[in-house]
């Protein structure tokens, strides 16, 4: 969630890249990236030996259909 990051930004725990058309918090500064290499890791994950919904099931599948490369 944006607002906790802008919190913890504000409380100077760190540095967050956000979207450029978020509204920032009072007192955070932003500077522009020049050419950014971004790229992100998103997991799925199951706890073994549960039912998992239908739904649940399409989904991965459907994700796992996928080349994210």
């Amino acid at each position: 969630r944006e607002d906790w990051v802008q919190a913890m930004i504000s409380a100077g725990i760190g540095i967050a890249i956000l979207p450029e058309s978020l509204p920032l918090l009072h007192g955070i500064a932003s500077a522009p990236l020049i050419a950014p290499v971004v790229s992100r890791s998103i997991s799925l994950v199951t706890v073994r030996d549960r039912t998992v919904p239908l739904a649940a099931r399409e989904f991965a599948r459907l994700i796992r259909s996928r080349s994210w490369t």
